[in-house]
This record gives structure tokens, C-alpha cells and sequence, in this order.
């Protein structure tokens, strides 16, 4: 199928819920175009364009932060989505049962903004330009995706936007095309109500992105994993966010 008609479908389903959505395949000619990789299970028209220097690809000399449990690598500092400097607040494992680790998760801030945070909680305001990365250890059918992803969204969303959750999860279940495989990242950017949705990968090469308008979609979707409830441990961003504002601190001045 190709990404056009990928793209107008999820489009139509998350207008169609009440969000108001806007989803697209990028290109060179646009300067804010992101070069995203999707499966190869996706089965699209290929665009051959050069790496958009505003990808969430960097620097692989980097330093890097590695999850132990889910063996899952993320840099400290991206250019994340919208090409903003980001810094990476910790990285944390999600599971499923207790036992199976099903994809790491790295969360980003706006390096320039990380030391306004009290806590990571604080990112659920919307105030702050924030990212997700999820990066799989292992094979697992979209199906299987998108209902964790609602099951864990719905009851953090409010009575009255039920059906913009339907819409947007409908949306991400034609986005991916195909499962999720060891090695593939899916990532959630946030910047202000608008909750942009990419994919990278090492199979193949194409523009993947879908943006939805929402206040009530990303702040439901970042609570997953950050509130007191999260499906990953969230003292990794706790810790993680004071080592950084401790890192970024102006030196004290010596008498």
C-alpha cells in the first residue's frame, strides 16, 4: 500500500473520532521533512531521499546510556524530531508479565528546557517539548501493539474523548502496516497539543510520520509511562532527570 493512501486513511479515521489530524509522507523539497525507516513487512512504494539532518539518526560515536533490561542502547543527546537539541531524561524496560521484555523506552526533553522540570511528571503539562522512544528486543504483531497501547491510554483519558482514542489507535494500527521487529523504533513526539508519531528502522528506508492535533492523546500516551501507575519503573526518570539537572548545574562559585 502506499504511504499516500496509508496516510489519507488514518487521516480520515482520527478526523472522523473528532481529532483534528494531519498525517503525511514527507519529502526533501519540505526543510521540516524527517527521513523515517518503516518494516520491510510495510509494503510501500519506495522514495529514494537523502537522510534528513533533522532525523532522530545521530551520531553513532555519541555516548550512549544502554537498558540493561531490555538490552536497548539511546544516546544522551539527539536532535530530536522537530530538530531541537534533545537530552535523554533515562531509559527504562517494558514488560510484559513480569518477565518478557518487549522494548526499551528512552524519554527526551528539549535540552534547553530539561532543568525547568521539578519531575519527570511535569512533562504531562504539555509545556515542555518532549519524546518517546520505544525500541523493540523482539517480533510483535501490531494487533498486539495497539491493544497494550489502548488498554494502558484509556483509562488516563477522559470520559469525553473516548472516541478520539479509538480514532487515534485505529490511526497507529494502519501506520505500522505490518509488526514491530528486534531493532525497529517507534517514537511519540510532543509538542504542544500536536503528537507527531514516527518510525525508523534498518530494513528499508521511506518518510513515515503521522501527526495528530490533541491535548488529550499525548498527555494520555507520555502518562503511560510516566505516572504512578507507569508500565516501566518510573524511578529511572526520576533518577535520571536529577543527574542531568546536576550535570547541567552552573558551578557553585568558591569563596
Amino acid at each position: 500500500m502506499a504511504f499516500a493512501r496509508l496516510f489519507a486513511r488514518a487521516a480520515a479515521t482520527v478526523a472522523g473520532a473528532g481529532v483534528a489530524a494531519a498525517a503525511v509522507a514527507t519529502s526533501a523539497a519540505s526543510p521540516s521533512a524527517s527521513l523515517m525507516r518503516v518494516p520491510a513487512h510495510a509494503a510501500c512504494e519506495p522514495i529514494h531521499e537523502p537522510l534528513n539532518p533533522n532525523s532522530t539518526s545521530v551520531n553513532p560515536d555519541d555516548e550512549q546510556v544502554v537498558d540493561r533490561d531490555s538490552g536497548k542502547s539511546f544516546l544522551r543527546h539527539i536532535s530530536m524530531f522537530s530538530g531541537v537539541p534533545g537530552a535523554l531524561i533515562g531509559a527504562a524496560c517494558r514488560r510484559r508479565f513480569g518477565l518478557i521484555s518487549v522494548y526499551g523506552v528512552g524519554l527526551y526533553v528539549a535540552e534547553s528546557e530539561a532543568t525547568s522540570l521539578n519531575a519527570p511528571t511535569d512533562i504531562l503539562k504539555g509545556t515542555v517539548e518532549a519524546e518517546l522512544q520505544l525500541k523493540f528486543c523482539r517480533t510483535v504483531e501490531r494487533e498486539t501493539i495497539t491493544a497494550s497501547i489502548r488498554e494502558s491510554m484509556e483509562p488516563r483519558m477522559p470520559d469525553n474523548q473516548k472516541g478520539a482514542l479509538d480514532g487515534f489507535i485505529d490511526a497507529l494500527h494502519d501506520f505500522l502496516d505490518g509488526p514491530a521487529y528486534d531493532g525497529m523504533l517507534l517514537g511519540f513526539h510532543w509538542d504542544g497539543s500536536v503528537l507527531t508519531t514516527y518510525a525508523e528502522g534498518e530494513r528499508h528506508e521511506h518518510h513515515a510520520e503521522m501527526g495528530i492535533k490533541s491535548e488529550a492523546i499525548p498527555r494520555a500516551l507520555f502518562a503511560v509511562y510516566l505516572d504512578e501507575d507507569a508500565v516501566v519503573p518510573p524511578e529511572k526518570f526520576v533518577e535520571g532527570l536529577d543527574q542531568l539537572k546536576q550535570a547541567n548545574a552552573p558551578p557553585q562559585d568558591q569563596e
